[in-house]
């Protein structure tokens, strides 16, 4: 486990690491509370828009455990969540969803593995927010070394090395720097305009 960094000796005895304890830690919110998923469907097009009954949210859930439980229940809960239509080939059905599962599953393991970690943000979490119109998926912390807005799917930085060898290693993601090609790759291959991505002012990458 020292090896591969899972856990550090530390005073005579063997700690896990942070990225150790987010991994295989049996409930690692107990002592980093906001490392967990949160999920939000609204019924419009922006947060202001209420259901017929006057609710604020159509759905509203969170995420928690070790990553690689949390990225699979998020990401079969959101895909539950979406609209999806069917189309009929001779005598098969064929259901599409509204946003393709791959993409889906990329922006979620990929907030989880590039967030900032680091005390000043570690008290946010990530937000995924579901409107009629967009999926947004919220991660805290900003881009990493020289990768910008405009050149993610060239340039390639990983703020959490050992953190990404694990997921890697458990397969909550593929190859290194192929997330965001894979997710836009799987957008126009569903005829899906590519996420704009952006930064906020509270140094989150959307």
């Amino acid at each position: 486990m020292t090896r591969l960094r899972i856990a550090v000796e530390h005073d005579g005895a063997i700690r896990p690491t942070l990225a150790g304890l987010l991994m295989f830690g049996k409930y690692p919110q107990e002592f980093f509370p906001q490392s967990m998923i949160t999920f939000v469907q609204y019924f419009g097009t922006t947060m202001d828009e209420r259901t017929p009954q006057g609710a604020r949210f159509v759905d509203n859930r969170r995420f928690e455990g070790p990553i690689t439980e949390m990225v699979e229940e998020a990401e079969t809960y959101i895909m539950s969540a979406m609209r999806k239509s069917s189309l009929i080939e001779g005598i098969f059905r064929r259901d599409i969803m509204e946003y393709p599962r791959e993409s889906l599953r990329e922006s979620i393991a990929n907030a989880v593995a590039h967030r900032d970690y680091s005390p000043y943000v570690r008290g946010s979490y990530i937000q995924i927010r579901m409107f009629a119109d967009r999926l947004e998926v919220q991660s805290p912390g900003g881009l990493y070394g020289n990768v910008t807005v405009d050149n993610l799917e060239l340039e390639h930085s990983t703020r959490n090395a050992r953190l990404m060898r694990m997921m890697e290693d458990m397969q909550v993601v593929e190859n290194r720097g192929s997330g965001i090609s894979a997710m836009l790759h799987a957008m126009r291959e569903a005829n899906l305009e590519p996420p704009p991505g952006s930064m906020t002012a509270a140094h989150r990458f959307k």
